[in-house]
């Protein structure tokens, strides 16, 4: 007389990659392991069973963020020579919020690119070259971070130079404010003219 054994077992599926892509993914009928007996010292049985899964479709949607706020432009209004006059002095900064949705359990990075110098990797933006005034750039700031925005590459990809966290999202459609704000400083010897700058600001849902 034979006695009946029963086998219970759990399959779990596996991220293998860091960067799992939005979309439907489609598992078909798989053979995952063979059963058999074995009994009288190892003597293998004449019954065997698979174990398999049926065919899976799993739907992936990844995490992210809309940008609420597209195009931001900034005007610092006519500056004194006089009040610029030292290598370093800084006029009145100017800040301007920007709004950003986000699923839960995002992290927020930004980082920003100086697209007249895009090779730019210091905390001054370069001028446009409509510009005629000269000696002087412009800062950017997130928030109450003292600290200049330094520059980099316009890319998302994780671990970029220039990326800052800027906010770790604990629930759904949760809104976060960025207010960026910007501030000509003097760099050299100042001729007066129009000073204007043009940056882009990217955000890393990660």
């Amino acid at each position: 007389m034979w006695d009946r054994v029963s086998l219970k077992g759990k399959v779990v599926f596996v991220v293998t990659d860091k960067h799992l892509e939005t979309g439907v993914y489609n598992i078909p009928y798989t053979v995952i392991a063979n059963t058999w007996s074995e009994y009288g010292g190892g003597h293998k049985g004449n019954n065997t069973s698979i174990v398999a899964i049926n065919p899976v479709t799993i739907t992936i949607k990844a995490r992210g963020c809309t940008v609420n706020t597209k195009n931001l432009t900034y005007e610092l209004g006519d500056i004194s020579m006089r009040d610029m006059a030292a290598i370093g002095s800084t006029s009145k900064s100017q800040a301007k919020p920007i709004s950003v949705t986000c699923d839960s359990n995002v992290h927020l990075y930004a980082s920003m690119t100086d697209q007249s110098t895009y090779s730019n990797n210091t905390d001054i933006l370069t001028l446009t070259s409509d510009s005629d005034a000269s000696g002087i750039g412009i800062q950017f700031f997130f928030n109450d971070n003292p600290t200049p925005v330094v520059y980099g590459p316009d890319i998302s990809a994780i671990g970029q130079p220039n990326q800052r966290l800027l906010h770790i999202t604990t629930s759904n459609n949760e809104n976060y404010i960025l207010n960026l704000s910007t501030r000509y400083i003097t760099t050299g010897t100042l001729k007066p003219g129009k000073a204007n700058g043009l940056a882009s600001l990217t955000f890393s849902y990660q």
